[in-house]
């Protein structure tokens, strides 16, 4: 949604709005980091309607490095945390929260589903 808030803790901040979300996966996407160069696997897709333009959902997430020479190609897992609506153009994220658990725990909590 155009309102829509990704909020990935301490590690990677907390985006606000459709420009914003952009300009930072833009920007992270670009250069600077080295983290980019993954394979990002999301499963077991757990999404449960509120009312009829709201649901809920939960992803897994494991993060694998696809660079060449990792020691470990195992970058980070956690869980994906989330709220859609319904809009004129159908189904959209409206907010999206990672709770990371592995290598760093940043966990907030498991919203009720």
């Amino acid at each position: 949604t155009e309102d829509a808030v990704c909020d990935f803790g301490e590690s990677y901040g907390k985006w606000t709005g459709k420009e914003e979300i952009h300009r930072e996966y833009s920007a992270a996407a670009a250069g600077g980091r080295t983290d980019y160069g993954i394979l990002h696997n999301v499963m077991n897709p757990w999404i449960r309607l509120v009312d009829e333009t709201t649901a809920r959902g939960r992803w897994y997430l494991i993060n694998i490095r696809s660079t060449v020479g990792e020691e470990n190609p195992l970058m980070l897992a956690g869980i994906y945390d989330e709220t859609y609506k319904k809009t004129g153009d159908g189904w959209k994220i409206h907010r999206t929260r990672i709770d990371f658990l592995w290598p760093r725990r940043e966990y907030v909590g498991i919203t009720d589903l």
